[in-house]
């Protein structure tokens, strides 16, 4: 991994090595952090882009109460244990190097 690349040039013992090589790729997984649409929108947003989409929908003709109309703030995905994002397969990639560099 780079970061113990980076770090070797710097220490020489091993194990302090991978502790500060670990900490420093662990803190860039933060930089991959991206908020979700709840994060983003106030609730007047929300609420006026979801009657923008219904409207539309009206004009071609949809059923705007629809499943398809949900708010996709609501996705419960990313609560859910099996949703995985880039920086958490990107943190889990990190865990598993170390665990065994040791």
């Amino acid at each position: 991994m780079w970061s113990v690349a980076a770090f070797s040039l710097e220490l020489s013992d091993y194990d302090e090595i991978l502790k500060r090589a670990k900490a420093f790729a662990l803190g860039i997984a933060e930089n991959f952090k991206v908020p979700d649409a709840k994060e983003m929108l106030t609730n007047a947003a929300k609420k006026a882009a979801m009657d923008a989409a219904k409207d539309m929908a009206k004009d071609m003709g949809m059923d705007p109460d629809s499943t398809m109309f949900k708010p996709p703030w609501n996705d419960p995905r990313p609560d859910k244990e099996d949703y995985k994002g880039f920086q958490n397969g990107f943190k889990e990639g990190v865990n598993y190097y170390f665990e065994n560099a040791k």
